[in-house]
């Protein structure tokens, strides 16, 4: 999945423990698995997991778009279907 933020006027990550890491390069170098996202102050913030501590990914954007690896534009409902049909598939594998 390929998301396009437009306008992205903040991106950084704030390990917990640690320093913030603003620098693009290497926040993508953390190879995060991002866990949990809500609004903050106008910010998306997400949990997520670096293989340490973790720590919170907050991002501010005008805009989005996802799409495939293949190109394929995907909506906000194909997302939340796909998530829906995830966790209750893994709650049937975990039951």
């Amino acid at each position: 999945m390929i998301i396009t933020l437009d306008d992205c006027d903040r991106f950084e990550y704030h390990p917990y423990l640690e320093s913030p890491v603003s620098e693009l390069s290497s926040v993508v170098a953390l190879n995060l698995e991002l866990l949990s996202a809500g609004q903050d102050n106008g910010c998306i913030s997400v949990e997520c997991s670096d293989g340490g501590y973790g720590g919170r990914l907050i991002v501010r954007y005008r805009s989005a778009n996802v799409t495939t690896v293949e190109g394929q534009s995907l909506t906000q409902a194909e997302l939340e279907s796909a998530a829906e049909k995830y966790w209750a598939d893994w709650r049937q594998r975990h039951a």
